[in-house]
């Protein structure tokens, strides 16, 4: 059992331990062996706790069954890698790793979340809210409840009077006696420091406490929508051959293209070796999106070949590919192998001052924060209407 302090570190102990004292004399095993930082039992087995911030990484050279790491968001960014790395090498081949953690903004463990949300690595991803929990603060919800008709008169919380974000929560399963409960307790302690401390789905737990670029409620209330409202197709009329190995895998399409309407392909790319993504987005004239292509491991020239058929299907878009890392070697592809030339081009200074067109967009000092703050205007206002839940979570 692991925590990211000492303090930490001695209540999940003492907790344990509580634990062990209240199972029944028949069944629980003899106390061997009883100290600050251990437990021995007649079964063989041993309990042991440590801090994930000391000097070194945790009981490197140790052999474990089962391990528990508390709180694992109050780790730094920097040692959670090391501790990571320690405590995988020391579980036994059929050994179990836990992770659980209250969400402290978008760190590390966010990264390792969505990593296991998007079946990127080999955790489960397990997340218990408030309407999940029918038992921690079932007493307090009814005690409020009869308070919430006091106040009313005498009547309860009807259908009828549920705002937007209350009927989703009806969807995700919440009662009319927790709904009555959270408005209470967003009267005294306010939206935030509700979500704050009573999370309703994971993206709300990470957002409220979460300092941003883009405004907190609005992810929250364009995710729900995207998670309720906009589920790709799981099959597509007219969906060019070589993309077909693709769809509902790395290719997700929620429209399909449409006789006159304008479509905008971008392309943000990485050198795909398993760590960062190449991204590819299709919005429609009404910055609606369409579609989205994301892989961390097909090379520049595959990335150039979905490109290239994306664009032609939907209508010849204009396409904007990044000028950095691969992405010159996907313009140059789309050029001289596809001769697709619908690509969007920039203006640059050579080293003598003048300004010249290239083709690609560059993204740089100068650039980055308008392309940043035009993206907050669009989304604050609801100019672009974004689908994927992988987006906005990066959002």
């Amino acid at each position: 059992l692991a925590s990211y302090s000492q303090g930490s570190v001695n209540e999940i102990f003492a907790k344990m331990k509580y634990i062990y004292r209240s199972v029944p004399d028949s069944i629980r095993p003899r106390l061997l062996q009883d100290n600050r930082v251990s437990i021995s039992l007649s079964n063989g087995s041993r309990i042991s706790v440590g801090s994930l911030q000391g000097r070194g990484t945790l009981k490197r050279g140790a052999t474990y069954r089962l391990i528990l790491l508390s709180e694992w968001s109050s780790v730094s960014d920097e040692k959670s890698k090391a501790q990571m790395t320690a405590v995988q090498a020391a579980l036994q081949e059929n050994g179990e790793l836990i992770i659980e953690s209250t969400a402290l903004g978008c760190n590390h463990f966010y990264t390792e979340w969505n990593q296991a949300v998007n079946h990127e690595s080999l955790f489960k991803p397990t997340f218990i809210g408030w309407i999940d929990d029918k038992v921690l603060h079932a007493q307090e919800q009814k005690d409020f409840s009869k308070r919430y008709a006091i106040l009313h008169d005498g009547k309860h919380l009807t259908m009828d009077e549920l705002d937007e974000t209350e009927q989703l929560l009806i969807q995700q399963g919440a009662t009319i006696v927790q709904l009555e409960w959270r408005r209470l307790h967003i009267i005294n302690d306010g939206l935030k420091q509700f979500n704050q401390e009573y999370p309703s789905d994971p993206l709300t737990a990470f957002v409220s406490s979460s300092q941003g670029v883009f405004n907190a409620d609005n992810i929250q209330q364009q995710y729900n929508i995207a998670k309720l409202n906009y589920k790709p197709l799981k099959t597509v009329t007219g969906l060019p051959q070589p993309l077909k190995a693709y769809l509902n895998n790395q290719l997700l399409i929620w429209d399909i293209p449409h006789v006159g309407n304008k479509y905008y392909i971008s392309c943000d790319s990485s050198e795909n070796i398993g760590k960062d993504y190449t991204d590819i987005e299709i919005y429609n004239q009404d910055a609606i999106q369409c579609a989205q292509f994301r892989t961390n491991v097909l090379p520049a020239y595959a990335c150039a070949e979905v490109i290239y058929h994306l664009a032609c299907w939907y209508n010849k878009g204009i396409v904007g590919v990044e000028l950095a890392s691969t992405g010159v070697l996907i313009i140059d592809k789309l050029l001289h192998e596809y001769h697709y030339y619908n690509i969007a081009k920039s203006k640059q200074k050579d080293q003598f001052g003048k300004i010249k067109k290239k083709t690609g967009l560059s993204c740089n000092a100068v650039t980055k924060p308008l392309i940043i703050g035009d993206m907050q205007d669009w989304f604050d206002h609801n100019i672009i209407t974004i689908k994927s839940l992988i987006t906005l979570q990066e959002m």
